[in-house]
């Protein structure tokens, strides 16, 4: 112990210094004796007030591990819920999972989006409760694409076999009064919605055979007329008539009429004889409209005629032309064009562009070999980009013949100087994307120009004067020997297996082929049409590229599919008005070539 009087050193346990005597300090807790017995104390205390805190730490930690276990399995099992439909028990889950990761905003969106959905289906069950299927479908659909659930899938399917009952009455209806394009409409969306249903698939078959109706004219009348000859119906006579042809959907006709003026105009009528209306005039003879794939548009050769659309006293140059239908607006005018053939998408048009008919054979050879007189191309309307797909590769193209389904084309030549038809004829196959092209075959045969059949498989064409021919391009071809002189106007029927071959003359019999696997049946077709080939009004029993109802998948045994949203408005590939609208004008646009 250390004195701080005169500064000795003590031994530790002194109470006195041992040189003045001078009173020393007790001991301190913590040094010797006290130092221990202070430690005791220290423990004690330690003991007292740690250990519950250490317990209590350690229960908040246990506790903390529990409720993450807890959290983690709640977002797990909302999940799973999602995965199953759910949507409901996922919403509650990821509200008990409380902040868990994103559990927090995973719970607001969900319920968002339910609360949507909800909506439509309180909104379907209703329409659905009062009858209005098509409404209901229109509202549930949606939910159950995206958020698929029992309750919303059983309000769709009950939706649909009410559209169902509805359109087999309609069909019934239709058919009992003979109405065949109604009660052909009606089984085609059934088979649509019902892509499953054979039985209905078979019966649309057969009522296309046997009750598609065949448009033609008689006197330059329009008219109807069953493939069995009996429901003939009177359409319009009201304008003379010629080269009629059916839209698309077979709900409207286009044709040609002569008027006084020496145009031919081109004029609209629905099927059952309303809404007659002129859309264009100055329409080439010996051709008629061709309309686009989706109805919207229709193509047709110009010239020879007066010009009342461009405002001149002189008659245009030969060339095509395309006008909107419901506008009645000129869309496009191609010069020294011939033979439109529209795409399958209608995004694009094909043509012939021919040298002048004093191009013959006489004119100075390429290379050792007769000179060339047209090409095939190609106008893409959205860009206005015209391309040569034949590039002199083709000796005489006349006419080409876009299948329905795809890329592929048909060139049928003519040389200079031939007759119409017939005569020193080639047929080419084309491929429109890639110009690839390959002779067909035709036996030496003297052809006329091949039609595709509505689905793409085969072409059918005369060959010679009496024989058809109904061929796969790379397959089996049948010839069928008939004994009548044949004219060039072959027509498929809208149930691809059955065609009408039109006899040259209206005092002949026609005939109706149909092609049953390996069997070929002609029947005898009485049909007094008009022949002229200026003004013709041969039968058309399809159009070229016919609208079918697409097989569509299902779910919860319902037939989801494309007709539970609303159609494109201008269908695909359809012109921007503000880009390609034509304006009168006094000559042709000039095409960009690539």
């Amino acid at each position: 112990m250390f004195c701080t009087i005169c500064a000795t050193r003590n031994p530790v346990a002194a109470h006195q210094c041992r040189i003045c005597g001078t009173g020393l300090p007790a001991l301190l807790p913590g040094t010797g004796r006290g130092q221990r017995a202070g430690k005791r104390r220290h423990l004690a205390l330690t003991l007292l007030y740690g250990v519950p805190i250490v317990l209590l730490l350690a229960a908040s930690l246990s506790y903390y591990r529990a409720t993450w276990r807890d959290s983690a399995t709640w977002y797990a099992e909302a999940e799973a819920a999602i995965a199953t439909g759910d949507y409901a028990g996922a919403i509650d889950l990821f509200a008990t999972a409380g902040d868990f990761r994103d559990a927090a905003s995973r719970h607001a969106s969900l319920a968002a989006e339910m609360a949507v959905h909800q909506a439509s289906y309180d909104a379907a069950a209703t329409a659905l409760d009062d009858g209005r299927y098509d409404d209901a479908i229109a509202l549930i659909a949606p939910t159950v694409r995206s958020w698929p659930s029992d309750a919303a899938a059983e309000v769709l399917a009950q939706a649909r076999q009410m559209r169902i009952d509805v359109l087999r009455r309609t069909v019934d209806a239709a058919a009992r009064q003979g109405e065949w394009l109604q009660a052909e409409r009606a089984l085609d969306a059934q088979v649509a919605a019902d892509p499953g249903d054979s039985a209905a698939r078979e019966e649309l078959a057969t009522l296309r055979r046997e009750h598609a109706p065949i448009v033609f004219t008689r006197d330059h009348a329009l008219y109807l007329v069953s493939p069995d000859g009996m429901d003939e119906r009177l359409v319009t006579d009201r304008v003379p008539v010629a080269w009629p042809s059916w839209s698309p959907d077979r709900t409207r006709i286009a044709f040609a009429s002569p008027e006084t003026n020496g145009q031919n105009g081109l004029y609209l009528i629905d099927a059952d004889g309303a809404n007659l209306v002129r859309i264009a005039g100055d329409l080439r003879d010996y051709s008629g409209p061709v309309w686009s794939p989706d109805g919207t548009r229709i193509a047709f050769a110009t010239g020879g005629g007066g010009t009342e659309r461009m405002g001149q006293s002189e008659p245009d140059p030969d060339g095509l032309a395309v006008v909107d239908v419901a506008t009645r607006r000129l869309l496009k005018l191609i010069p020294n064009a011939f033979s439109p053939a529209w795409s399958p998408s209608g995004d694009r048009l094909a043509y012939v562009r021919r040298a002048p008919e004093s191009f013959t054979f006489d004119s100075a050879p390429i290379d050792g070999r007769p000179a060339p007189t047209g090409d095939v191309l190609i106008l893409t309307l959205a860009t206005n980009r015209t391309k040569n797909i034949t590039d002199r590769r083709i000796l005489h193209p006349w006419r080409v013949a876009w299948s329905p389904v795809d890329e592929r084309m048909l060139v049928y030549t003519r040389d200079p100087g031939s007759s119409y038809d017939r005569d020193r004829t080639r047929l080419t196959l084309l491929n429109a994307a890639t110009g690839a092209m390959s002779e067909v075959s035709t036996f030496r045969d003297r052809i006329t120009m091949p039609v595709w059949s509505p689905d793409g498989a085969r072409i059918a064409y005369v060959a010679g004067e009496e024989t058809l021919v109904v061929r796969e391009l790379e397959g089996r071809s049948e010839r069928i020997d008939l004994d009548v002189v044949l004219s060039r106007y072959v027509s498929w029927g809208p149930s691809g297996d059955t065609l009408i071959a039109a006899a040259e003359g209206s005092i002949r019999s026609s005939y109706i082929i149909a092609l049953e696997g390996d069997a070929v049946t002609a029947t005898p077709f009485s049909l007094d049409y008009d022949t002229d080939r200026r003004a013709s009004g041969a039968p058309q029993w399809s159009p070229s590229h016919l609208i079918f109802a697409a097989p569509r998948p299902s779910i919860a045994g319902t037939g989801l599919d494309r007709d539970d949203r609303s159609p494109p408005a201008a269908g695909i590939g359809s012109l921007p008005r503000d880009a390609t609208t034509v304006a009168a004008q006094s000559r042709f646009d000039r095409d960009p070539v690539e």
